[in-house]
């Protein structure tokens, strides 16, 4: 299985010895792992992270358009479709993901994978609704009411027709001229609200339309306490935490 990470420097936080580190922990464990992690990127970002051992590096085949930063993970919308294009079975991880054992054989094995379902509560319903509101267009918006999403702290699979038409559905959507006023507003108090509603809930409306089944890793967020057992590890929210940020620092040591 190839693994990827991709970096755009308009979709992360600011490019500081912090999110350095987490790519390197996270490079260093996969490669311990799985042997491999290759890495879709700008030139700037290629400068940035030059001095980790990715197994190789390769630029965005299109320049991503920086007004759209507001929906971060277009970036990972693009590297998504780019690897898929290759027609090998891949898994994206995030930066923030560390693999400490092997991934099990079904998530490497799937028509599709992700980290978990995630239940959606009121406000982002609420975000789901305000979005459809304002978007002329709104392909699956119109037909589709997710009750859940998926996190894509992993994602890839070896059914990479169904990922390529994924990321073609989204960006149709996004690219829209119609919508394109709606995606300039800022809509929700929110920030992640977009970004998660574009990658993680439209991934759950398109698998269902083509009635694709997701493989997870965990069936919700209360199986997180698995996540030792397995040794997976996806930061999220904890990424700023001093203890965190340290604990990375020392990790980095014993894998290097």
């Amino acid at each position: 299985m190839n693994f990827y990470h991709s970096f755009w420097e308009f979709g992360h936080n600011k490019m500081n010895s912090n999110l350095y580190d987490m790519h390197k922990l996270s490079v260093l464990t996969c490669l311990k792992n799985h042997g491999n992690i290759h890495l879709i990127t700008t030139q700037k970002g290629k400068e940035f992270l030059k001095d980790i051992p990715y197994t190789s590096v390769e630029l965005f085949d299109e320049e991503i358009n920086r007004n759209y930063s507001n929906f971060w993970a277009i970036s990972k919308i693009y590297a998504y479709r780019q690897i898929a294009r290759k027609m090998k079975p891949f898994i994206h991880i995030d930066y923030d993901v560390f693999l400490f054992k092997k991934l099990p054989d079904y998530i490497l094995n799937s028509r599709i994978c992700a980290q978990e379902t995630e239940k959606l509560f009121d406000s982002k319903y609420q975000s789901i609704n305000k979005l459809r509101g304002v978007l002329n267009n709104k392909y699956l918006f119109e037909d589709y009411s997710p009750i859940f999403e998926y996190n894509t702290g992993i994602f890839g699979g070896n059914d990479t027709q169904s990922i390529s038409h994924y990321c073609e559905e989204v960006l149709k959507l996004v690219f829209d001229e119609s919508n394109l006023q709606a995606f300039n507003q800022n809509l929700f108090s929110d920030k992640w609200h977009l970004s998660t509603i574009l990658e993680q809930s439209y991934l759950s409306m398109v698998m269902d339309q083509i009635h694709v089944d997701v493989s997870v890793l965990f069936q919700d967020m209360k199986e997180h306490s698995k996540s030792l057992d397995i040794g997976y590890t996806h930061l999220m929210g904890a990424k700023k935490n001093l203890k965190v940020i340290e604990a990375i620092k020392k990790k980095i040591l014993e894998y290097q």
